[in-house]
């Protein structure tokens, strides 16, 4: 029993965990769009592009962080870059999950602009 019990926590630890190919890492920052609304900049150090993602009233997957809880935690961790990925599309929509350099990780969902 305690083999499979070690065995369930392990696979249950890789499917929670992001897929490497899609996770990303870089700064981010907050601006306004034309709109007056704050869109999020999520940075992939490897060619220097960003992601542009803006809150919204819907749901992609699972419900999500606030976005004041998505703010503190891109803000924990000392402020640099980030890790994050998309959890899920759907749409127009994407779930993303961000985690801090001092391991803090939550998730929400956004209007995609996309890469820019």
């Amino acid at each position: 029993m305690k083999k499979f019990l070690v065995g369930a926590v392990a696979a249950l630890a890789l499917m929670a965990a992001p897929n490497v190919a899609s996770a990303y890492e870089g700064g981010w920052y907050f601006d306004n769009n034309v709109g007056g609304w704050e869109v999020l900049h999520l940075g992939d150090n490897d060619d220097g592009t960003h992601r542009r993602l803006s809150g919204t009233g819907e749901a992609c997957g699972r419900r999500g962080a606030s976005y004041a809880t998505m703010r503190s935690t891109l803000r924990g961790g000392g402020g640099g870059d980030v890790s994050w990925w998309v959890d899920s599309s759907c749409g127009d929509f994407v779930r993303v999950c961000v985690q801090n350099a001092a391991g803090r990780t939550n998730c929400s969902t956004y209007l995609d602009y996309g890469w820019h």
